[in-house]
């Protein structure tokens, strides 16, 4: 199937982050190469990086990109302005990660034509699938304040000067992270090994991604903080 002209995919590969906050981020709430491909070569590879559940099969590929063509060159145009809706509309509702949440409302509408669903508009169904994954992401927004207004009225507990000194740092930086940004990193480190695990797996598949692509994000986002709690401590 023809591609438009200029697409690209680009995978990023981050090294390992340091580990020195994983203390203090629970006390605080507990390319390769870029190559040009098909737009089916493309949805293949999204489904593969960005799977949710269950891998997205090639019969389910199939089943969506008939229902937007019967030209295969016309279905692939029709996906990438599609597509490009998406990213609009949920970088409109502020969305920490648009792109994920976009390949996501394609993969859930792909699967749900392969289970045999009767959609009659589909581009109609895919931006309802959109509006419902832009209400997922607000509960869980919401769940996250919800939260921190309970914490405020936990007693804090007996620790030394340097112990308070560098989690009033840290909890600074975290205020300092956009909210999605912020829920994210807090429920990463959330709770023992078991609960950490349970909640990286459920992560995994709300945000439509697979694991070591949740652990990378993680990363980066650990060594934000990190060096902001450098700062403060230098700055204090």
């Amino acid at each position: 199937m023809a591609r438009p002209s200029g697409c690209c995919i680009e995978t990023r590969l981050d090294a390992p982050g340091r580990k020195s906050l994983d203390t203090n981020i629970e006390a605080a709430d507990t390319s390769a190469h870029a190559t040009c491909t098909s737009p089916r070569e493309r949805y293949r590879l999204n489904s593969v990086s960005l799977q949710n559940t269950k891998e997205l099969t090639e019969e389910a590929l199939n089943k969506l990109l008939d229902r937007l063509h019967s030209e295969r060159s016309e279905a692939g145009e029709r996906y990438e302005r599609i597509r490009r809706k998406l990213l609009q509309f949920f970088r409109w509702e502020r969305a920490e990660f648009p792109e994920e949440h976009a390949d996501e409302t394609l993969n859930r509408v792909a699967r749900k034509l392969a289970g045999g669903e009767q959609i009659i508009d589909v581009e109609r169904y895919i931006f309802g699938v959109a509006r419902m994954i832009s209400h997922e992401v607000a509960q869980r927004r919401l769940r996250h304040k919800t939260a921190v207004e309970e914490m405020k009225h936990i007693p804090a507990p007996q620790v030394d000067a340097d112990e308070v000194a560098l989690a009033s740092v840290l909890w600074d930086c975290l205020r300092s992270l956009p909210p999605d940004t912020r829920t994210f990193i807090l429920r990463y480190y959330e709770g023992d090994k078991q609960v950490r695990i349970r909640n990286r797996q459920a992560m995994s598949e709300e945000l439509g991604i697979p694991l070591n692509a949740l652990r990378n994000r993680a990363l980066r986002l650990r060594e934000r903080l990190e060096d902001c709690v450098e700062k403060g401590r230098q700055a204090g």
